[in-house]
């Protein structure tokens, strides 16, 4: 029921040259939760952390939102996905 996925990147940005991402879905019958966590190859310490869930009504038709903290702003968004 459970997902897990990583990243990890390797640059010669100065002063940061690792980055990584760490993202894990949960599945528990129509619904689906994100959560993730990054760290980014920024110098200011904006890591972003994020929640998400999906609702598959069936049809194509999927409810799904999130939050997302960037270390500047928290931003959110809900809406509607089909697929025909």
């Amino acid at each position: 029921a459970a997902t897990v996925k990583a990243k990890v990147a390797d640059s010669d940005l100065a002063g940061k040259d690792t980055t990584w991402a760490l993202s894990v879905d949960y599945t528990a019958g129509a619904t689906t939760i994100t959560a993730f966590a990054t760290d980014n190859y920024d110098f200011a310490g904006n890591d972003s952390l994020g929640l998400g869930a999906a609702y598959d009504l069936g049809g194509g038709a999927a409810v799904k939102g999130g939050v997302v903290d960037n270390g500047f702003d928290t931003i959110a968004d809900l809406g509607m996905t089909f697929a025909f």
